[in-house]
């Protein structure tokens, strides 16, 4: 069984305050991404969605195929019912046995978030963490 904690936070600082405390095997995060790969090559401002999603991609199968790899944290970026409905199409065309999906949501004082019926469901467990 694998456990996907995706992360959703106002900001990266949250974040990264967050996964200090958690506890996972893996951590992917889009910030983390755009700075890997803006170090790559420094004649750009910001890499295309097409290759941070490319590179996204290959971490989370390179995660999820990991036989070390339990626990995954995953940032997303914002709270949109296809990308989670993606992310777990992606994963599950590579692992078929049980994963549990959480949604773990960083209060933040500036940070109002509603969140559907229909999103909700998408997930095992929906849990706000206070800093």
């Amino acid at each position: 069984m694998k456990i996907i904690n995706c992360i959703y936070s106002k900001n990266k600082l949250d974040f990264k305050k967050y996964i200090k405390i958690a506890k996972a095997d893996d951590v992917i995060s889009y910030h983390d991404v755009i700075t890997k790969l803006l170090k790559g090559d420094g004649k750009i401002d910001k890499p295309s969605d097409f290759v941070i999603s490319s590179y996204i991609r290959k971490k989370i199968i390179k995660a999820i195929t990991d036989k070390n790899t339990k626990t995954i944290v995953y940032a997303i970026k914002n709270l949109d019912i296809d990308t989670i409905k993606c992310i777990k199409t992606l994963i599950n065309d590579y692992y078929s046995e049980n994963i549990v999906f959480n949604l773990i949501v960083i209060k933040n004082k500036r940070l109002v978030i509603h969140l559907n019926d229909e999103f909700i469901t998408e997930f095992n467990s929906v849990k706000y963490y206070e800093l």
